[in-house]
């Protein structure tokens, strides 16, 4: 249970609501249908965390944040402006987070560099 409850606490780090607030300030590229979706890729990674369980090869717990890489990748083809170095650093931190929550050694990935430096293009 308490690897249930770690992956799940990481969604207290998620930047989401705060930028929708800035987008009530005017702040264009943070609204709410660009919040939901990147909310949707981070509550995706947990749960299939969660699905496949702490004792989870590595390889398969890596496969999922693969998964949510390639698909925030997506998201940059498709709208350049929303993910800017703020951006980078927050889903880069999260990340982590997360792969720590789900038991593996973030700064052995990519040089150092962490989970998301295997996949990402932002």
């Amino acid at each position: 249970m308490r690897y249930q409850t770690s992956l799940e606490s990481c969604k207290l780090n998620y930047p989401f609501d705060y930028w929708f607030s800035l987008y009530q300030k005017g702040m264009g590229k943070y609204s709410e249908e660009n919040c939901k979706r990147v909310r949707k890729i981070f509550d995706d990674l947990i749960l299939c965390l969660q699905e496949v369980g702490e004792n989870a090869s590595e390889e398969t717990k890596l496969f999922t944040f693969e998964t949510a890489v390639e698909s925030l990748n997506r998201i940059r083809e498709e709208r350049p402006y929303l993910i800017e170095t703020n951006e980078r650093e927050d889903f880069c931190e999260l990340i982590d987070e997360i792969g720590i929550a789900a038991g593996l050694y973030v700064d052995s990935y990519a040089d150092g560099q962490g989970i998301a430096s295997l996949w990402r293009t932002w």
